[in-house]
């Protein structure tokens, strides 16, 4: 459906005020096979104009063809032209649109947050006792189910963003309240609040994290466009009307089922510029959550600090100091915290649960050297005072074989073996203080 925004008497703005929503912008994307609409142009759009221009001719031909001899013409060869119909007039319409006004940041960042809102709500779970308000539903896992919708407008950093500029902006404005009231203390708590997630704005330059797409739309039994005008223009169309595209997968070649849904691709050398302890990026290829991972000579220095090298309650993701950064030894560690709202390593929990596990087995780790993919293997706690993470013992067989055994809750029926490579990403419980839940990765 198209937009079409209210001037100040409310009356009906001219073409030009128009915009595309959401659906548009995701239709036209998957039309023309683009992973953003920022991809998309009028020569791209033309190019389709003219394969579905010819697909339609060569259709009705043959339904003349059929008609002249008589015989009657099959309801698929029908509903085949209607299709490419709607198709033509779909881009058509978005064509005679100024391409700087097909999106209005505007409205589509006051949809979005309008969506977090929703999720948020529908994930929430009321206290009896004190009728506070509990997120039942890490930041992460919402910045995912975000992404389905907007991910052919924003990456998942974009997303990110929005979001956290909403919340600076309402703390912003709280604090001005506070301020007023002279209320300094609880000005503290905005700092902290501002601290806990993660901004990786200035990594977007460097890191590209892609989503693998399916491939072209070709056979019109693909999409589905649905428009309640067949002869549409631009000054038909009102705020009732449809032009939307649904995809129904069901049917699609499964031959990419085991492609991953992300995929990583770092450029260290600026990455490094901004803080040289940058030793590698980390990606959980069906969740899109990714992360740079630091070194440096202690296990200290990045537990409150994130990799600008500025104060973060957060802290950031860390190798173990005794490890060799190129992520080579046998067994190397990644820390990051147990963040309540999900981020760093705030969502590792859900692999305490198999099928959870199962499906978000595969990880990427970038670094300096190349990608390397890991699978999931083993997961659960174990005490921080263990020989798992003792000096010297770290990385002995035995001791990963034993840990492994006594821990494991997954039934991957994982067995260490001489000449795998593991990484473990450990966190803290929240149980205690000598407990760590790691989650641990066998190269593949």
């Amino acid at each position: 459906m198209f937009v079409v925004k209210a001037g100040k008497n409310k009356k009906r703005s001219t073409s030009k005020d128009r915009y595309l929503t959401i659906d548009n912008i995701k239709g036209l994307c998957l039309l023309t096979n683009v992973k953003n609409i920022n991809d998309v142009d009028l020569v791209l759009i033309d190019k389709y104009i003219s394969y579905y221009k010819k697909k339609y001719n060569s259709v009705k031909k043959e339904q003349e063809y059929l008609r002249k001899k008589g015989e009657k013409v099959s309801q698929k060869s029908i509903a085949i032209s209607k299709k490419c119909k709607n198709i033509l007039t779909f881009l058509q319409t978005i064509k005679n649109i100024p391409q700087e006004e097909w999106i209005n940041k505007d409205y589509v960042n006051d949809q979005l947050l309008l969506d977090y809102k929703t999720i948020i709500s529908n994930h929430s779970i009321t206290n009896e006792k004190n009728k506070r308000l509990k997120i039942n539903i890490s930041f992460s896992e919402s910045i995912m189910m975000l992404n389905e919708k907007y991910k052919y407008i924003y990456s998942l950093l974009e997303i990110e963003n929005v979001i956290n500029h909403a919340k600076r902006m309402k703390t912003n404005a709280n604090n001005a309240l506070l301020c007023a009231a002279g209320l300094s203390v609880i000005l503290c708590g905005a700092f902290w609040l501002n601290n806990t997630n993660p901004d990786y704005t200035k990594l977007g330059k460097y890191v590209e994290i892609t989503r693998n797409i399916d491939s072209p739309v070709d056979e019109l039994d693909e999409a589905v466009v649905v428009i309640k005008k067949d002869d549409l223009t631009i000054s038909d169309i009102n705020d009732n009307e449809n032009i939307l595209i649904n995809t129904d997968n069901s049917e699609k070649n499964t031959t990419n089922e085991q492609a991953p849904k992300y995929n990583l691709d770092v450029n260290f050398d600026e990455l490094q510029k901004i803080n040289g302890d940058i030793r590698a990026y980390i990606l959980f290829e069906n969740q899109g959550i990714s992360h740079p991972v630091l070194g440096c000579s202690d296990n200290e220095k990045y537990l409150r600090t994130s990799y600008t090298g500025k104060y973060s309650y957060a802290g950031s993701l860390f190798i173990d100091y005794r490890n060799s950064f190129e992520i080579e030894d046998v067994l190397t560690i990644i820390y990051g915290h147990n963040m309540k709202n999900g981020s760093m390593f705030g969502f590792l929990k859900n692999y305490k649960n198999n099928t959870y596990a199962e499906e978000n087995k595969n990880v990427q780790i970038a670094t300096p050297e190349g990608i390397k993919k890991y699978e999931v293997v083993a997961a659960g706690n174990i005490l921080s005072g263990s020989d798992f993470f003792e000096v010297g013992k770290m990385g002995t067989p035995d001791i990963i074989h034993n840990s492994i055994e006594k821990s494991n809750i997954l039934n991957t029926g994982y067995e260490f073996k001489l000449g795998d490579k593991l990484v473990a990403l450990s966190t803290c419980t929240g149980l205690t203080h000598q407990n760590r839940f790691v989650v641990l990765l066998k190269e593949i």
